[in-house]
């Protein structure tokens, strides 16, 4: 499977007919790939010899300092999807031109996946303490809770309820 997608992003590398930012991304992706390839092929090694230990931890700060990265590029994205958004929905451009801006919206969309998948198998590297708070400020963050809203919630609830108490 991964040697698929390793073979397939190297075809649409070399592929002419396709854009050279769509070149580069296959080119990057490949590589990844292929370096996810080599690491899980030393885990296997280690693990048929007996001495399997897991991947290394990495550091928070390491985790911070590349999500700034991928919030960087996750905005670039965002500002691509509505640039390509307003090419397909816009009726007086050719079909050709608005399908391409479709098709560029999946592989904006893909990209945008990826970047959350990378980010999460590093969290997966971080020391349990750590793993466990980002988990929990990625689900506040995915469902739009915040610290503020937590503790409103919160207080409107105590405050109904002693309502109830004192008037009962």
């Amino acid at each position: 499977m991964l040697s698929n997608g390793i073979k397939d992003n190297k075809q649409v590398a070399e592929d002419s007919s396709v854009s050279q930012t769509e070149r580069n991304k296959a080119r990057e992706r490949a590589k990844r790939q292929t370096d996810e390839r080599t690491a899980l092929t030393k885990e296997l090694d280690q693990l048929k010899k007996g001495n399997y230990q897991p991947s290394e931890t990495i550091a928070l700060e390491e985790l911070q300092k590349n999500d700034e990265v991928r919030q960087e590029r996750d905005q670039e994205i965002q500002r691509e999807i509505e640039e390509q958004e307003e090419i397909m929905n816009d009726e007086n451009r050719p079909s050709a031109e608005r399908e391409r801006a479709k098709e560029n919206l999946k592989e904006l969309e893909q990209e945008r996946n990826e970047i959350e998948n990378e980010r999460e198998r590093e969290i997966e590297q971080l020391p349990l303490r750590d793993r466990l708070r980002e988990k929990v400020k990625s689900i506040f963050k995915k469902y739009g809770f915040t610290v503020t809203a937590v503790l409103l919630a919160v207080g409107t609830t105590l405050g109904v309820i002693l309502s109830s108490l004192s008037n009962g």
